[in-house]
């Protein structure tokens, strides 16, 4: 990407800057060093990342190109069954996870809302059968729609270092990654990862100051693709807002309960309409609008 974007003078935003399972995790320097290089360079290049170690994806995303090619045939097959199991071991070594870093969210069928929030090696032992058998039951039967996250990105509870040399780091910008959804499990980071970023990660790890953090969760972002009147309080800008108690702000998710309600958001404000008070969300406002980059 770099390589094209310094032929051509395209801008990079690489979203997100992502090291996926513990035998990745070395390789952050090395892509740090790239991105600084590119950017002493002239290339127009920065990153995004959310304060977490598990991140989206949909059950066929870790599905190999040439099974999901035709995956009815596929499903129905034994013996694709089987190889996609045999691709997988492989895949996880190579990458230092498994099955046991994948949690269901949103099972997207009624006979698999029972297992949302739990995690596949779990799954399977309800299923009695084995964890890449019921991954892909999962598949089949929410038709590559169910929701997962997928652990061990930027290392781990135990190891953040990885984490936090991505967010420190001067071309990196927050957010959030995450859809709000009326069924199943949320990911944390959904009503959790700017609350995160301040309580954790400036408060509690002190890696930089709060006007830091907040300037790449708001304007930084803003400027960054290309929206003008938003990310600042000034005038002409519009009036998005959220006041929040410094000594109560909390991100309240855990792994069990990733859906836990942040502390210490009083108000919110969107395009100058008032959607939270006190801390509680005001039903019926729909002050939003669609946002186009200039």
């Amino acid at each position: 990407m770099i390589d094209l974007a310094e032929r051509t003078g395209v801008k990079i935003q690489i979203s997100h800057l992502l090291f996926a399972g513990r035998k990745t995790w070395p390789s952050c320097d090395r892509a740090l060093e790239l991105i600084d290089q590119a950017k002493s360079r002239g290339i127009d290049i920065a990153f995004d990342i959310f304060p977490y170690h598990c991140a989206n994806v949909t059950i066929n995303g870790l599905m190999p190109e040439k099974f999901l090619k035709n995956p009815g045939k596929n499903f129905k097959s034994p013996l694709s069954r089987l190889l996609l199991s045999v691709q997988w071991n492989i895949g996880w070594k190579f990458l230092g996870m498994n099955m046991r870093d994948i949690q269901l969210m949103q099972g997207r069928h009624p006979e698999l809302e029972r297992y949302e929030g739990l995690f596949i090696p779990e799954i399977a032992r309800r299923m009695n059968c084995s964890s890449g058998e019921a991954y892909i039951r999962i598949a089949e039967m929410s038709r590559g729609n169910a929701a997962c996250l997928f652990y061990l990105n930027n290392g781990e509870e135990s190891n953040d270092e990885v984490l936090m040399k991505v967010m420190k780091h001067p071309l990196c910008t927050f957010e959030t990654d995450a859809l709000i959804t009326t069924g199943g499990k949320q990911n944390p980071a959904t009503f959790g990862a700017f609350p995160a970023v301040i309580q954790r990660y400036h408060k509690d790890k002190e890696i930089f100051p709060l006007e830091e953090a907040i300037a790449k969760m708001t304007g930084k972002s803003a400027e960054r693709i290309g929206i003008k009147d938003r990310g600042f309080l000034k005038a002409g800008c519009w009036a998005d807002i959220t006041l929040f108690d410094y000594n109560l702000i909390r991100d309240n998710t855990t792994v069990l309960n990733t859906s836990a309600k942040p502390s210490g958001i009083k108000y919110v404000f969107v395009n100058g309409c008032e959607v939270v008070r006190e801390g509680t969300v005001i039903p019926g406002k729909k002050c939003g609008q669609i946002l186009k980059c200039s």
